[in-house]
């Protein structure tokens, strides 16, 4: 059914199963994903974990405590993928010209702080498995009397919103739907809906059991939306592993609680029992008086049990549940235990033992990629409204986004080894070295002023001369 005849039926809320259908399922699962990154896990409602009351009478009644240890490992997964897709910003590279335009899209870039944007949306997709971000100008004007910037709002669960989109019949965006709450003029938390095609924008809300949708134009000419999906949270398939780490870390929690400070074994009589939190602990034992002999004998005694070890084979298996956790999300283990033995590594070496998360880095840019390339296109279409004259420039800015990574790179390595490769000759301008000195914020200027001394040390060789 197109688009127009779906937005034509009387009914809106018939419409709205319609528009609504892509991927619903995929919302029962958000809140539980939500709960496993949060830490909400199995073990918390374990009924063999909760606290028992044990004891027949009540001079021996007392609660028995489970250790429940939760081990976020979800959160460690998420993050760990975020921080190696956009730890290090990605780069816009302008392949003609127009750097007016350039400048223009940066300085909308840099206002909306989308370095900072893109680590809270890619967090999202790999929790929630979908978000979306909406680009917008806000309607009237500011103090000033200045036309607002473009702006955009990141939409997910976490921030409110429940959105769906609607393809053709040759899988392409013909519509989305954006849904949530919002409050009236009495406080009162009313559903809100927005419904974007190229051509229209539907707006409305049910304040009173019925929806009351107004349409309007769209500037743009195209749905202002980039939408993002994944097919599963970062941590699915080692949840499983998760469940039984968590497990035996809170079972060897109790096994410590029990046997990890030494049990007191009393052999005969004794006339008191240091208290628990007692120090300089004595224990008077009795002895028996021999009324024929008058020598007092002492039958048993007090000694102390120990435990000398913990078994290592729940050692080796949580290092292996572990290991099958960290390999399997492709996450490397950075915890101070794996890397105190390693000493000072080349560049090359560092990435060779990242490489795991870089290549999970190289494969979400099948999602991020097009859906940036998307984001510029709608950035383009917004400033257009703002600059009229620019248009045709903004449209021809032929633009590549280019994802960085962020671990060092092997640059003395490389450098070395085209230095041997031109017998030692140089490899360098003395202008590109200054631009790419991370020390120099002004390159220009540093070049003018290295010219400049040049030029002096030349004319003060020329007069001596």
């Amino acid at each position: 059914m197109e688009i127009t005849e779906i937005m034509a039926i009387p009914e809106f809320d018939k419409a709205l199963e319609t528009l609504c259908e892509y991927h619903k399922d995929k919302d029962d699962a958000i809140e539980d994903n939500r709960k496993a990154y949060d830490g909400e896990h199995a073990i918390l409602d374990d009924p063999d974990r909760k606290d028992k009351t044990v004891g027949d009478t009540a001079e021996t009644r007392r609660v028995v405590k489970h250790t429940r240890e939760v081990i976020t490992m979800q959160e460690r997964i998420v993050e760990s993928a975020v921080t190696f897709l956009f730890g290090e910003p990605v780069s816009l590279v302008l392949n003609n010209e127009e750097k007016d335009a350039l400048a223009l899209i940066q300085a909308v870039w840099k206002q909306n702080k989308l370095d900072y944007f893109n680590r809270a949306l890619a967090r999202d997709l790999f929790i929630e498995c979908k978000v979306a971000e909406l680009w917008y100008i806000p309607q009237g004007q500011t103090a000033d009397k200045q036309v607002k910037r473009p702006r955009v709002s990141l939409l997910s669960q976490r921030t409110g919103y429940k959105f769906y989109p609607h393809f053709d019949e040759y899988g392409d965006m013909d519509a989305f739907t954006i849904l949530n709450t919002i409050k009236d003029k009495e406080g009162k938390e009313v559903d809100n809906i927005m419904v974007q095609t190229a051509e229209k924008i539907y707006r409305g809300t049910k304040a009173t059991g019925k929806w009351e949708i107004v349409p309007g134009e769209n500037p743009t000419g195209k749905i202002n939306v980039v939408y993002y999906e994944q097919d599963k949270p970062e941590w699915k398939g080692v949840e499983s592993q998760i469940n039984r780490l968590e497990y035996l870390t809170s079972n060897h929690a109790d096994m410590n609680d029990y046997n990890g400070s030494p049990l007191t074994q009393v052999k005969g009589r004794v006339s008191n029992m240091p208290k628990k939190e007692e120090t300089g602990k004595l224990v008077v034992v009795e002895g028996d008086l021999n009324t024929n002999t008058g020598e007092t004998t002492y039958n048993g005694g007090v000694e102390f049990i120990s435990w000398d070890q913990s078994p290592e084979s729940i050692k080796l298996e949580m290092e292996n549940l572990k290991d099958t956790i960290y390999s399997l999300t492709q996450t490397p283990d950075l915890s101070f235990s794996n890397v105190k033995g390693i000493s000072a590594l080349s560049g090359i070496a560092i990435r060779l033992m990242f490489s795991d998360a870089l290549f999970k880095a190289l494969n979400k840019q099948e999602i991020f990629g097009p859906a940036i390339e998307r984001r510029l296109s709608i950035m383009k279409s917004i400033i257009e409204l703002q600059n009229i004259k620019m248009k045709a420039r903004i449209d021809n800015a032929d633009i590549d986004v280019i994802f960085n990574d962020p671990l060092p790179q092997a640059v003395k390595e490389l450098v070395d080894a085209l230095s041997v490769a031109r017998g030692g000759e140089p490899i360098m301008s003395e202008e590109s070295a200054v631009r790419m000195n991370p020390l120099v914020t002004d390159a220009e200027k540093d070049i003018k002023v290295l010219t400049d001394e040049k030029a002096q040390l030349r004319s003060f060789a020329e007069s001596y001369q």
